[in-house]
Order: C-alpha cells, then sequence, then structure tokens
C-alpha cells in the first residue's frame, strides 16, 4: 500500500497513500487488463497527488479511453 500498486480491493491507493475507490466496473476492467500500472501513471499526469478532488474526473476518461483501443480504434 502506498506505492501506487494494485492493493486487493475495489480501491487504489496512489504514492501519498490516498486511497481512491473504484466502481465494480472500473475494478473488472482494470484487473481484467492489468491496467494497475497505467493508472498510477494517468493519476500522476492528473495530479492526484496534489488534487485528490480531480479522481472522479480522470476515471470518467480513463475506462472510456482504453475500452475505446479495446474495440481497434
Amino acid at each position: 500500500m502506498g506505492n501506487g500498486e494494485f492493493v486487493m480491493s475495489k480501491k487504489w491507493t496512489n504514492w501519498n497513500g490516498d486511497v481512491f475507490p473504484l466502481t465494480d466496473e472500473e475494478y473488472n476492467f482494470i484487473k481484467k487488463h492489468d491496467l494497475w500500472e497505467a493508472l498510477g501513471e494517468v493519476g500522476h499526469q492528473w495530479d492526484i497527488d496534489n488534487d485528490p478532488g480531480a479522481w472522479d474526473l480522470m476515471m470518467e476518461t480513463f475506462i472510456p479511453a482504453f475500452k475505446f483501443m479495446e474495440n481497434g480504434a
């Protein structure tokens, strides 16, 4: 925990130890495609460490972007 990696729950913990919830759909999609590292990188780019309030907005784009790529875009 606290290292931005997968935590065995429907939550994600960033480098600062902040815990963010994942919906069942988000969790299952991230787990299925092993996107934990990508989630950490995107969280870093969105500056989640300094603005945890940006989490919801980030997640609104994170999953749809990977679904778009998965569908052969």
